[in-house]
């Protein structure tokens, strides 16, 4: 996924300093928020935790465009043309369909404003003020609207003018979330065989993250805040969400996304990559690098960490990584402890890459 401030899952991104190109948000199609919803009420309200991680996973449609998307939310704000979305909504110059409504965050889909914006994605295109994209998931007079704009400059009106998605796929997967029907992963993002069948929880099928990566790491983000993420055993914890990894090797090749099975909605597949793929060059090579992708995810690049240890003002510091992307570009820095990473918050590194070195 691109960047909000910073990350997926599912897929990953979250809103550290970053160095290079966005990554695939876990979630990241898979990205996980740290701000607090409304948990009361879940079942009979029009957005809730559940429909959340369902349009999380579902969001590895863009990557079949060789987009890639963030989760964005008031913790983590939209960067692409210095748009910060949803802040920028409380000035009132938002524009849908060439008509100024009022517009605002709305965690469980309330009718609070005309427009009721319950989810936030975004593609950066790597930083660049072109061809990325923002898009808002809403629920406007009750009805569910995927709206999204390019716009990369200012306009006469002074307005940022959003349009309904032309995509067919994206709107009709947000309306059967909304609405908790069957979702299907969108044809362009699967392959051509179909195998249905699942993977049950066992020992020998769980993949375990490697000892160096194991424990909790720490990020500094663009907003003055600590961020975790953790390793144990085969556990996954970023951006308040805990997934199981799983070997590759035991992930069906193509799953129906059922938007009413969340038996398998913490779940993800990770494998192992080689680092000297030409990617990296020469001595940039850092240990064993990890790719995480969502179960249901289809296509697409997933998630990427690998450790290094660096030589800083003459001490030697571990690392971790997180990247995403075709290029495995650098999108955050991770380190054993709070201070470490807010004193080193700012650094680039020599194995970091950025998707166009």
């Amino acid at each position: 996924m691109g960047a909000c401030g910073q990350n997926p899952t599912n897929t990953t991104s979250s809103n550290t300093k970053t160095t290079g190109n966005p990554s695939n948000a876990k979630k990241h199609s898979t990205a996980k928020s740290f701000y607090s919803k409304n948990s009361s009420n879940q079942s009979s309200s029009v957005w809730n935790d559940t429909k959340d991680d369902k349009l999380a996973s579902f969001m590895v449609w863009g990557q079949t465009m060789k987009q890639s998307y963030t989760q964005c939310t008031p913790d983590r704000n939209t960067t692409y043309t210095g748009l910060h979305y949803p802040n920028d909504f409380s000035d009132n110059k938002t524009a849908f369909s060439n008509h100024k409504l009022s517009a605002g965050w709305s965690p469980d889909g309330s009718n609070k404003y005309k427009v009721n914006v319950v989810a936030i994605y975004e593609d950066t295109n790597g930083g660049s003020t072109i061809g990325g994209r923002i898009y808002l998931f809403t629920i406007q007079d009750h009805t569910p609207i995927v709206y999204y704009t390019e716009q990369n400059q200012g306009t006469p009106d002074g307005l940022v003018h959003f349009e309904p998605t032309q995509n067919t796929d994206l709107s009709n997967g947000f309306k059967n979330i909304v609405n908790s029907k069957k979702t299907a992963t969108p044809k362009s993002a699967t392959t051509k065989s179909s195998n249905k069948s699942g993977s049950s929880d066992t020992n020998d099928q769980k993949f375990v993250f490697p000892s160096r990566m194991q424990g909790t790491w720490y990020a500094y983000t663009d907003e003055d805040k600590i961020q975790t993420v953790s390793f144990d055993g085969n556990l996954w914890k970023s951006m308040g969400k805990t997934d199981k990894a799983f070997e590759a090797s035991r992930h069906p090749s193509e799953i129906t996304y059922d938007a009413n099975d969340t038996s398998k909605d913490n779940w993800v597949v990770a494998t192992f990559m080689e680092s000297n793929d030409g990617i990296f060059k020469g001595d940039e090579n850092p240990s064993r690098i990890v790719n995480i992708r969502g179960w249901y995810q289809g296509s697409g690049d997933g998630t990427y960490y690998y450790n290094t240890t660096q030589t800083v003002d003459g001490k030697k510091i571990e690392v971790l990584t997180e990247a995403g992307g075709a290029m495995i570009a650098t999108t955050a820095h991770y380190y054993k402890s709070p201070a470490l990473a807010k004193e080193y918050a700012s650094n680039d590194y020599y194995a970091d890459h950025h998707g166009d070195d």
